[in-house]
C-alpha cells in the first residue's frame, strides 16, 4: 500500500500557497515602503527646522543650499548645492515666496513614485506638507504625511 500525497494534492497545495503570496506581496511592500517614510520624517524635519533657523538669523534671507545650513549633519547620501540624494529618496531646497521649499521625491529604478513639499513659513497652517503620488498605488504613503 502506497503512503503518500498524490500529483493533485500536491499541486492543490501549491496553488493554495501562489494565492496567499499573491495576497500577501503588495501588503508587504506597501509595508516596507512605509518603513522608508521614516527616512523622509528624519531628514525632512531636519533640514527645515535648520532653515528656520537660517531665515530666523538671517532676516529676508532665504537658504537655497544646504551649505547655507551648516549646523545640519545629512549623512547616508551625496550632497550637491541644493541636492541631497540618499539611496530612495532625493531632497531638494529651493526659496519659494521667501521661506524655504523642500521637496522630496521617492525615486525608484528611475520612475518617480511620490513626491513630497514641505515649507519652512512663519504661518503653522502653511507648514504642512503636501503629498502627490504620482503612482496610484502610493497613495496610502501620502495619507501619512497628512497627519505630521
Amino acid at each position: 500500500m502506497n503512503q503518500g500525497f498524490t500529483l493533485i494534492e500536491l499541486l492543490v497545495v501549491v496553488l493554495i500557497l501562489g494565492i496567499l503570496a499573491a495576497i500577501a506581496l503588495p501588503q508587504y511592500e506597501l509595508a516596507v515602503e512605509k518603513s522608508r517614510t521614516a527616512e523622509v520624517f528624519v531628514v525632512a524635519k531636519a533640514i527645515m527646522d535648520a532653515a528656520q533657523r537660517y531665515e530666523q538669523a538671517n532676516p529676508n534671507n532665504t537658504p537655497t543650499t544646504f551649505s547655507q545650513l551648516g549646523d545640519i549633519d545629512l549623512k547616508g547620501g551625496s550632497i550637491s548645492a541644493n541636492v541631497f540624494a540618499t539611496k530612495n529618496f532625493v531632497y531638494l531646497l529651493t526659496p519659494s515666496n521667501g521661506y524655504a521649499s523642500l521637496t522630496v521625491r521617492r525615486v525608484d529604478n528611475g520612475e518617480e513614485l511620490y513626491q513630497v513639499a514641505f515649507y519652512s513659513h512663519d504661518d503653522p497652517s502653511k507648514r504642512e506638507p503636501s503629498c502627490v503620488p504620482t503612482i496610484e498605488d502610493y497613495a496610502p504613503i501620502c495619507a501619512l504625511f497628512e497627519n505630521i
